[in-house]
């Protein structure tokens, strides 16, 4: 069963397939939080979009980071989602830069 704090957890590029429920939703506030870890230096950026229906798509925002990555001294940024949406969905553009070792992106209700 997939945690669904976990908005995305991938290597990969692209759009995820999946929506997830959009933790806060009711209460107004959503946090998100993009964490990278890797080898050097890396350059993510993730997109972030909300639906009430599973089927259309707003673009809410997007996370990027950008610098030396390691295991234990990850790269972060958040941002806060006040808009309407009860789910939400993630897209890793492309090029992902180099050697990220782990790409999340979690939410959390305030």
């Amino acid at each position: 069963m997939q945690d669904m704090n976990i908005v995305w957890d991938s290597l990969v590029p692209g759009r995820s397939p999946y929506f997830v429920p959009r933790v806060g939703w009711r209460n107004g506030i959503t946090e998100l939080q993009l964490t990278v870890t890797g080898d050097g230096a890396v350059s993510v950026t993730l997109n972030f979009y909300g639906s009430n229906d599973g089927i259309g798509l707003v673009p809410l925002g997007t996370l990027a980071v950008s610098g030396t990555a390691t295991p234990a001294v990850p790269l972060t940024a958040s941002d806060s989602i006040t808009r309407p949406y009860r789910l939400l969905l993630a897209e890793l553009v492309n090029p992902v830069t180099g050697a990220p070792t782990r790409i999340l992106l979690t939410q959390s209700g305030v």
